[in-house]
């Protein structure tokens, strides 16, 4: 019966490339689009998880400078025009079917993150932005790593307390200033020893999950690790 229902929903919605749009298999990309993506291994930053040009195993010289909040970052691939088309229309288009897809890639990405992790808190968003957005697409991935990986999904436990301004135009510092003291914790006690994962969809200065990092430590978190889709080289 579940192999004819398949076979109904496939001939009435046949499964496209996300990117493309060319007929496949099954949902996801066709092997052309995939070959465009800048997927990140090894060798990348020990902390911030940005790739590096040449074979080294080290922290790279901006997490030198100023060594942020968070323990590690692991990002799916990089954020240029083929991923960045991906996301825009996940963030503000309403294409949330890719959510198992992005969730898929975090969770293989995450591995070793995930399998230590006491829980996963999406990066947060004030109320009247998720009225204007009608989502928070880091919930929408989080509850679906939640689902596949067995960890513990806190959407509430981590709240931006104040509106700010959007920071796609600001610079790094005016970023960090931008951010300074808009995040708070509900339940003090509940992030205590623990090993805490951060689910975001970009990571581009590093600003947000360093922030929403700072706070959970100041109140007892053991580690708090992060995983994005995309970063920004």
């Amino acid at each position: 019966m579940m192999g004819f229902l398949k076979f109904v929903q496939d001939f009435c919605y046949p499964p496209l490339c996300y990117l493309c749009g060319n007929f496949l298999a099954e949902h996801g990309l066709c092997a052309n689009c995939w070959g465009r993506i800048k997927w990140i291994s090894a060798p990348y930053c020990n902390v911030c998880g940005r790739p590096f040009d040449i074979a080294m195993h080290q922290t790279c010289a901006g997490c030198l400078h100023k060594m942020p909040h968070f323990d590690h970052v692991v990002s799916v691939c990089c954020y240029d025009e083929i991923s960045r088309n991906m996301i825009i229309r996940f963030k503000y288009a309403d294409d949330t079917y890719l959510t198992q897809l992005f969730a898929k890639w975090m969770i293989r990405a995450g591995e070793e993150i995930l399998s230590s992790a006491d829980m996963l808190i999406p990066v947060p968003m004030t109320l009247l932005k998720r009225l204007k957005r009608k989502y928070n697409q880091a919930e929408l991935l989080a509850m679906e790593i939640s689902k596949h990986a067995k960890i513990l999904y806190q959407p509430e436990l981590l709240y931006k307390s104040k509106n700010t301004s959007p920071q796609e135009s600001l610079t790094k510092k005016q970023r960090e200033k931008n951010l300074k003291n808009v995040f708070s914790i509900k339940e003090e006690y509940a992030v205590q020893g623990k090993n805490i994962v951060l689910i975001d969809d970009v990571m581009t200065t590093g600003s947000t999950l360093n922030e929403c990092a700072k706070i959970l430590k100041i109140h007892g978190a053991k580690t708090v690790c992060a995983i994005t889709i995309a970063t920004v080289v």
